[in-house]
């Protein structure tokens, strides 16, 4: 007989080397229970990263809203809405601020100068009803009535 066929090979007495079928499911399960963990926590972790760059970016856009609250915008008490190229929701309310509420007021007595304005931008973002950012500024507009009590207005 040549060398090499089934009669030259060793025969294992007793126990045979090697896993069983049922070691080698074991394994594997563990194997994929450990890939499901992990691919759910890096998954979790690439969520987490999308929704702080749409937060930087509502951000943003925001500080831009608020920029052009009295440039591009008049500096005046109302209400402007739009959306962006990429699809965040814009909502900009200019009002007055009482001035009766300032710290400094001394209460009955009026604020005659300028116009204190509250400009506040709301950006939202996707389907979910918490995926808002909201900045506000106060914006000062010389009074249309007379200057400062006691200051004289120059042209």
């Amino acid at each position: 007989m040549p060398s090499g066929t089934l009669m030259n090979l060793p025969r294992v007495s007793g126990r045979q080397a090697g896993f069983t079928l049922l070691e080698l499911l074991v394994a594997f399960m563990v194997l994929v229970l450990a890939f499901t963990v992990m691919l759910r926590i890096f998954s979790g972790g690439l969520r987490g990263v999308g929704d702080a760059q749409a937060h930087s970016r509502a951000v943003e856009h925001a500080r831009a809203q608020l920029a052009l609250v009295g440039t591009e915008y008049p500096l005046q008490p109302g209400e402007r809405r739009g959306e962006t190229a990429d699809g965040y929701r814009w909502h900009v309310t200019v009002k007055p601020v009482d001035s009766a509420q300032l710290p400094w007021q001394d209460p009955g007595q009026s604020l005659d100068g300028p116009d204190l304005l509250r400009a506040t931008a709301h950006i939202s973002w996707g389907g979910e009803p918490g995926r808002t950012v909201r900045l506000w500024t106060v914006k000062l507009r010389e009074a249309s009535g007379p200057g400062l009590a006691g200051a004289e207005r120059r042209p």
